[in-house]
Order: structure tokens, then sequence, then C-alpha cells
């Protein structure tokens, strides 16, 4: 009879829990998936605990060391926590989950633009207004070029009308302009 090799209970490793991503920034209603995979002998279980208050989320889901969410909600924002654990120990990586709240209207637009007047002409010495007007979120920020580079000095800087994303600019003497954009 031949004898079988056995495994000493001594032999084996520690699991090592990996993550990624560790950190997520999502907007209100989208997905967010975080993936932990483990290494060590024997394999290793894996386990997601906490959220926020130290309590699993109603809407997570975990499924083969995958924790997800369908659509995320600022409820779900907080740490978590990925377990591996065998019979050498036990390894743990903490992620954290942020969420944006969001206005369902303006999720994610691309800043739209309006140039008035589109096209203007005007001789040296000439006062020349133009407006700007940009929506979109998150809300733009306006920035005013001259060919590209800075705008001189003796251009008036913009004057923003109250509770609206509206630029200004009033164009003095030395200034040139073919066209407003």
């Amino acid at each position: 009879m031949t004898p079988v090799s056995r495994p000493l209970a001594s032999e084996g490793t520690l699991p090592v829990a990996s993550v990624s991503p560790t950190i997520l920034n999502v907007i209100q209603g989208q997905r967010a998936e975080f993936r932990c995979t483990v290494t060590g002998n024997p394999t290793a279980a894996i386990e997601w605990i906490g959220g926020p208050g130290n309590r699993m989320s109603p809407r997570a889901v975990v499924r083969g060391g995958v924790l997800s969410f369908s659509a995320v909600d600022p409820a779900d924002e907080g740490e978590y926590t990925c377990k591996a654990l065998n019979t050498h120990g036990e390894n743990t990586v903490r992620v954290s989950l942020f969420v944006q709240k969001s206005n369902p209207s303006v999720v994610g637009t691309q800043p739209q633009v309006q140039v008035s007047p589109q096209n203007i002409e005007a001789h040296e010495g000439d006062n020349v207004r133009l407006y700007c007007r940009a929506t979109g979120s998150p809300t733009p920020k306006l920035t005013w070029l001259k060919n590209g580079g800075q705008i001189p000095p003796q251009v008036s800087p913009p004057s923003p009308l109250p509770h609206r994303h509206f630029n200004t600019f009033t164009f003095c003497r030395d200034i040139n302009l073919i066209s407003s954009r």
C-alpha cells in the first residue's frame, strides 16, 4: 500500500483581498460596482459588509465577489468592506462610495452656448457689446477669448446678470472685431 500524502493543517496561505476601484464617485441613479478578488490556500470565501450605519444597503447586490448597485441613491453612500476568509485567517479591504445628488432634468448635459450678435463688424473707436449665455450641468464657466488668446486690458470685464448664466462684454477703442466667434 502506498502512503497518501496529505497537506498538514499548517500548510497553506493567508487570504489576500484586492478590490477595484477603491473609491467610486457616482451620480444618483447611475450604476456602481466594486470587484473583490482573493488569493489564498485554501480558496478564501468572500463576504461584503458595511455600508451606511454599518448596514448593507437594500439596493446592494453581491454576486461572486462583486458588490453592485443598479441605480445608486444618496442613502447608499458610505464605506463597504470586502472580507476574505479561509482557515489561515482573514484579510479586509475597505472601499468608499460617494453619491452626488442630481437634478433629473439636467443630468450630464453638455454646455449649450448662445452668443449674440453672431457676427458684427466694428470700426476702431466703436463700442461693441457681445452677449453670451450658457446652460448645462454642471454649470458651465464662461471664458472670453480673442483669436484664441487673452482679451486686451482695455476691454470691460464681464458683468454677470443675477440668477442667470449670462455674461456681457463691452468692447472699447482699439478693437477691430470681425466676428464674435
